[in-house]
């Protein structure tokens, strides 16, 4: 978990449950303690991990609908593939199985730096944050403790933006 939300990681439940869609529903279910039922929303007939590396939830504490839901996915693809990619997660089909009352909040996370222009450009059309490296290796600092020196080493290379 982290910056409060409780996560799972759907890509390593889903590999651990043969790629069964429902087992992996099932596995993010229990880790992050919400209720959620697989067969609420259609899906593909082959899905594996329903188009999402993490999926999140703020936890109230009180287990009433209304948690603030993230979709996270994850590339180290350039600029361009970006948009399909933050295409892939379908928030009203895990609405629908985790019972909210409100669409899951879609994010994408590159190990790139992204210019201001790209941010606009992505986030006009989508409800959606991207979350690039100067956001995400600070988070990652507080955590790893041994690796503090390699964090810092990256936080300080010269930031190469992806523009769209």
């Amino acid at each position: 978990s982290g910056v409060g939300f409780t996560v799972a990681n759907v890509g390593r439940l889903s590999r651990e449950n043969s790629m069964d869609f429902t087992k992996t529903v099932q596995a993010v279910s229990s880790h992050i303690n919400i209720r959620m039922d697989p067969g609420a929303a259609t899906r593909r007939a082959n899905a594996n991990d329903g188009g999402v590396d993490v999926v999140g939830h703020l936890d109230w504490g009180d287990g009433r609908s209304g948690r603030w839901t993230v979709l996270g996915q994850a590339t180290c693809g350039t600029s361009d593939t970006w948009e399909a990619k933050l295409g892939e997660p379908k928030p009203e089909m895990w609405k629908k199985m985790m019972a909210e009352s409100v669409s899951p909040t879609r994010f994408l996370a590159v190990p790139h730096h992204v210019d201001e222009r790209a941010y606009r450009l992505i986030s006009e059309n989508n409800v959606l944050a991207v979350v690039d490296r100067s956001k995400l290796v600070p988070l990652v600092s507080t955590s790893i403790g041994s690796l503090g020196s390699v964090v810092d080493m990256v936080m300080a290379e010269p930031i190469e933006s992806y523009q769209v």
